[in-house]
């Protein structure tokens, strides 16, 4: 069988599309470290940043991928980060299937040489049950480290009656006051429609964050449509919104990968504050996945507390950046 080769691409025409599209990642990392994802990113999320793939091949055929961005700072220092970041909520190394450890080896050892050639790495939100972090401790340029909080929900499980039993009463009361006042609906948007959505969404976002004051939010408006665009076609992302009168008062963005969904932006209508629609939202939502043979619930980084009232499971990403120590020695040899 021929040996495994690394092979460092600046271009993502390189990468054969259907080659790229043939590996894979525990999902939704499948989807951050997609041609489409990346191709938005350096589009949108980073523009002046250079693009860099780490191929691994055994032979002619690509076994494993690492879709990377070079940022060249003021100082000259040339920092090493996945394609998209900081706004993916999970990233990995793209692998076939059933190779992912001596995959993951390979690639880790191309960090390390570029690491050598002066690069500095920083490679953040990586699945911590993926190929990267179970093959990454040896090296030795990188420092691993636990990550941001990022809760998952069990759909096979009780999350319906986690909360406790008075916030349940607490969400239907307010359900029932809404429906005997208005038309209330939830329903998802997917497919080309989601474009037409897109400037409702943005302006649900902003209205959002003026009320409560908050710093400009991320991902950059352009980012996240530039994503919508490319995988509403393919049914890889949809929006679930709650309606009042017909009109939306909260709309969710998730990225679908069977059987994982995330809920990767949320939005909020400030107006309508003091009812619960988030909550309701949610459990609209987590509903709807279950239905559609959905098992996972991917809440996204973020540890807040209402994630928990649906039974969400502590998850904890990993980053492995690169470790002074290993930098001192090499600016010493």
């Amino acid at each position: 069988m021929p040996q495994l080769r690394t092979r460092i691409c600046f271009e993502s025409e390189s990468i054969d599309p259907v080659a790229w599209a043939s590996l894979t990642a525990r999902p939704p990392a499948s989807l951050c470290c997609s041609r489409d994802w990346a191709a938005a990113a350096f589009e949108a999320a980073h523009p002046e940043a250079e693009p860099m793939l780490v191929a691994v091949e055994r032979g002619e055929r690509l076994v494993g991928l690492l879709s990377l961005a070079v940022h060249e700072r003021e100082d000259g220092e040339r920092v090493i980060g996945f394609a998209g970041a900081p706004h993916n909520d999970m990233t990995d190394l793209l692998v076939l299937p059933d190779s992912s450890r001596d995959v993951a080896a390979v690639a880790l050892t191309a960090l390390q040489r570029l690491h050598e050639e002066g690069y500095s790495l920083q490679l953040d939100a990586l699945d911590p049950d993926g190929a990267l972090a179970a093959a990454g401790p040896p090296v030795q340029a990188l420092e691993w480290r636990v990550d941001e909080s990022a809760p998952v929900v069990d759909l096979n499980g009780s999350w319906s009656a986690a909360a406790s039993h008075r916030r349940r009463k607490q969400w239907e009361r307010k359900l029932r006051r809404l429906t005997e006042a208005h038309a209330v609906e939830f329903r998802a948007i997917d497919g080309p429609r989601m474009e037409e959505e897109l400037a409702l969404f943005g302006r649900l976002r902003e209205a959002r964050r003026l009320a409560t004051d908050r710093e400009p939010d991320l991902p950059p408006v352009p980012f996240y449509e530039a994503v919508v665009r490319r995988f509403c076609r393919s049914g890889n992302c949809a929006f679930f919104e709650m309606l009042v009168d017909g009109v939306p008062v909260a709309r969710d963005l998730y990225l679908l990968d069977l059987p994982v969904a995330m809920m990767w932006l949320r939005s909020l209508d400030p107006a309508w504050q003091q009812s619960p629609c988030g909550h309701l939202l949610l459990r609209e939502t987590a509903e709807m996945l279950t239905a559609a043979d959905y098992e996972t619930l991917d809440l996204g980084r973020g540890a807040e507390v209402y994630k928990f009232f649906f039974a969400a499971r502590e998850r904890r990403l990993v980053s492995a950046r690169t470790s002074a120590r290993a930098s001192i020695a090499m600016a010493r040899g």
